[in-house]
């Protein structure tokens, strides 16, 4: 699992060393990535809630977490299968894998899904260091508010999940 440069130092120190393995809940497959992550990770708390790059830059705690009432809807419009693995930003929100490495964010503040990454290691570094998530619409919807930034259907800086 590849740790962005500009994060990797967060990792180190809250305590991340290369190698490091801790117990894995039991619901957790060992087959999707969101194993390895937690075997990796879990327990770990890496960075602070502050000023970032483009918006907030916010905090990892890294966990098996499963209250999220919007991932069953998610797995199913997406055609996979979200783990949690993190609550982020002082737990208003929660990071999740899905079985390809994706990285997948959901408020827990207000009604919000949006993308992190393609890997595990974009979407720490976008988390860690204040990088716009891209929020995803619902089909039944015509926008989404993400940042306090409202957005439309057809907007460009919303995640195409219809194509991915």
């Amino acid at each position: 699992m590849e740790l962005a440069p500009d994060a990797r130092r967060l990792f180190l120190d809250a305590g991340w060393r290369p190698g490091r393995r801790v117990a894995v809940p039991a619901k957790v497959p060992t087959s999707h990535p969101a194993h390895s992550v937690l075997e990796a990770f879990g327990g770990l708390s890496v960075g602070t809630s502050g000023p970032g790059i483009e918006c907030a830059s916010s905090d990892i705690a890294f966990a098996f977490v499963d209250d999220a009432e919007v991932i069953p809807k998610w797995n199913q419009l997406l055609g996979v299968t979200l783990i949690g693995v993190a609550e982020c930003h002082n737990r208003h929100g929660q990071l999740y894998v899905d079985e390809s490495g994706r990285c997948f964010g959901t408020s827990m503040v207000h009604d919000a899904f949006y993308f992190e990454g393609h890997t595990f290691g974009e979407a720490t570094e976008r988390i860690l260091l204040g990088r716009r998530a891209r929020p995803l619409l619902e089909p039944d919807h015509d926008s989404v508010t993400l940042y306090g930034d409202h957005y439309r259907r057809g907007d460009p800086r919303l995640y195409r999940w219809e194509t991915s």
